[in-house]
């Protein structure tokens, strides 16, 4: 991504644009970039590199080979009036000129007057001006560049690190380390490649810690160093506010029944191999996961992370929404560009329907910010090409807008029913087992009979109670004890089956079961007992 960032300023240089605005954080890398495209024209040219100029508030020029090293500190209006003197100290003609956080000085009509005359006889004086900065706008009412200068810049967002940066980052730390570079090969107990992608949505700088940190903890990068690496990100990304790595303990082990979404989740794992690379297969989208709460959807999520050896990242619609004019779609694209930054892994956005409510009424409530920002998102899951897999949740899919639920914004949609009684019998072994108890040493079979109707989140609730009126009185745990807390509770399939029942009606004909028919059940049972097998057949 660098490269072709890389490439765009080259043409832009040599097409004679008098300016550019990089937004990005990342300034050392900024204008390493921009040198390295100065260094491209003069190879293009058969001529020296172009000079570049580097201007910032607090050291004023710097990095200058005549002299003017140090000069027009504190005074932007200096560092300007440099580039179009030809008295005393000035910028050449015929150069590149990076001017850092410029963006407080625009609220100046003077600045910003002295900036369009600049930009505007640049080209004559073979000149090019990048402003680099995190921001368009220093004005908090504003989210993007002054209408004055708009139209005389081309603003380019600088992409965070791919793996070859990082790559190179890596090489140079193994380099700088006689100790490390003497081990050669033997320093990866983990693949390299692994290293590499666990630092994926870092900016350079973030990444060159976490592998320096790295290092002096482990020595190598081993299984453990691996794990320090993603803490860490998990910190990086924390920052933000936008993205959250989500460590977690949960394998495909630990979710009872939905044998179907489990082939499937296996059937998309080829997606990611070298080998589907090569035959030009396309990435797997990600999955949209409707039905009873309570019954598996977000730790399935959780399993398919772990399935894949990806990281877990979650983000909703609420960290991204800001009072600001346009701060709320910028805070999208960030979080956008971050996941396709991270690369491989699972995204899960959880009630994902309370993401998409009032998009139809947006453009009244708000201005439009919500269906701006949502159109943002779903254009981005139809088109995006980063392995980035998302697992979104839903409790009702008739509060999302046809547009999110249409074929190509996810490989499929599958219904998440409540439990079937071979399903339950799993759902008890696995809570058991979680709270240091034996299967073998309860009646299964008979718990997994009394919790028909029961989602898997009230299976384990009662069982984590039984244990703790178990514990309290001194003694160990029984099934008498479980059974007793199922009697006296009253599941969601009871406080609202009429809403439940309508679901499963209007799901039947367009989400696909997650599980397999129960053969043990039989005609006679009712629908609330069959678990909805009907819609299943």
């Amino acid at each position: 991504m660098v490269q072709s960032v890389k490439e765009k300023i080259v043409g832009y240089i040599r097409a004679g644009y008098p300016g550019m605005w990089l937004q990005t954080a990342e300034e050392a890398r900024a204008e390493r970039l921009v040198r390295e495209a100065a260094a491209a024209i003069g190879d293009i040219q058969g001529q020296d590199a172009l000079k570049v100029y580097c201007w910032s508030l607090t050291e004023g020029f710097h990095g200058c080979p005549n002299g003017m090293n140090g000069e027009a500190p504190g005074k932007p209006g200096g560092a300007l009036s440099a580039l179009k003197s030809t008295e005393g100290k000035h910028i050449p003609e015929d150069s590149v000129v990076v001017l850092k956080d410029f963006h407080p000085f625009f609220q100046d009509e003077g600045i910003t007057r002295t900036v369009r005359d600049l930009l505007a006889s640049a080209k004559q004086r073979g000149q090019f001006i990048v402003f680099v900065s995190p921001v368009l706008s220093a004005d908090p009412q504003r989210a993007n560049l002054r209408p004055e200068i708009e139209k005389d810049l081309v603003v380019l967002e600088l992409p965070l690190p791919d793996a070859d940066e990082f790559g190179l980052i890596l090489t140079d730390l193994l380099d700088g380390s006689p100790k490390l570079k003497a081990q050669g090969a033997k320093v990866f107990g983990v693949s390299r490649e692994s290293v590499l992608d666990g630092l994926s949505g870092l900016t350079a700088t973030e990444g060159e810690n976490v592998l320096s940190l790295t290092i002096v903890r482990h020595g190598a990068f081993t299984p453990d160093a691996l794990k320090t690496i993603h803490r860490e990100k998990a910190l990086a990304l924390k920052k933000s506010g936008l993205l959250r790595y989500k460590e977690t303990d949960k394998t495909v082990d630990d979710v009872g029944g939905l044998d179907v979404l489990k082939e499937w989740f296996k059937s998309r794992m080829v997606g990611f191999t070298k080998e589907a690379r090569e035959a030009g297969m396309p990435y797997p989208k990600g999955v949209l996961l409707v039905g009873v709460q309570g019954c598996g959807k977000s730790l399935a999520a959780e399993a398919v992370a772990a399935m894949f050896q990806v990281p877990l990242i979650e983000g909703s619609i609420g960290d991204v929404m800001d009072g600001l004019v346009g701060g709320s779609e910028r805070k999208m694209r960030e979080m956008l560009a971050t996941a396709d930054a991270i690369g491989k892994c699972v995204l899960r956005l959880d009630e994902f329907e309370k993401m998409a409510a009032g998009m139809e009424s947006s453009g009244r409530t708000d201005g439009g910010t919500v269906s701006r920002v949502l159109k943002d998102f779903l254009t981005w899951l139809n088109d995006r090409k980063s392995p980035v897999f998302v697992v979104a949740t839903v409790n009702r899919l008739d509060a999302l807008p046809a547009e999110i639920v249409r074929k190509g914004r996810f490989d499929d949609i599958f219904f998440v029913d409540l439990p079937n009684a071979g399903e339950r019998q799993e759902i008890v072994r696995i809570h058991l087992k979680r709270n240091r108890q034996d299967p073998e040493q309860f009646a299964v079979d008979k718990l997994a009979e009394a919790t028909a109707g029961f989602s898997g989140a009230e299976i384990e609730q009662a069982i984590i109670g039984a244990r703790f009126r178990s514990f309290s009185a001194k003694r160990g745990l029984t099934t008498q004890d479980i059974l007793n807390d199922v009697t006296g509770t009253k599941p969601l399939s009871v406080t609202m089956k009429e809403q439940i029942d309508a679901v499963r009606e209007r799901l039947k004909h367009v989400a696909k079961a997650a599980s397999s028919p129960d053969p043990k059940v039989t005609a006679s049972l009712s629908a609330a007992q069959m678990g909805g097998r009907k819609i299943r057949g």
